[in-house]
């Protein structure tokens, strides 16, 4: 395991808006599994833009969230997601918007 695996710290939020505290254990344990996957990532050795890509897959993947399959709805009742990732080596920046 390299060093930065060992002293990395992993944080994710489950996304804008209310969360009902009925649905907060399901909330958790998204969250807990976009953490895995991205320490799994790392502890492999692989970059942080590696763990982040994993990390919102998870979350992407969860219909509890308003990420990916569980999004919001727009006025016209169509799922419309943004996304954004950046990564500080080299500087890069790469987002969407208003994607169906």
């Amino acid at each position: 395991m390299s060093e930065t695996a060992r002293t990395c710290y992993v944080a994710v939020h489950i996304g804008a808006g209310y969360h009902s505290l009925h649905k907060e254990k399901a909330y958790k344990a998204v969250i807990k599994q976009a953490c895995i996957a991205a320490m799994d990532q790392l502890r492999q050795g692989r970059s942080a833009n590696d763990a982040v890509e994993h990390a919102i897959r998870v979350m992407e993947d969860a219909p509890i969230t308003n990420a990916g399959i569980g999004s919001n709805l727009n006025r016209l009742g169509l799922v419309e997601c943004d996304a954004a990732i950046m990564c500080s080596d080299p500087d890069a920046f790469g987002a969407v918007g208003a994607t169906s």
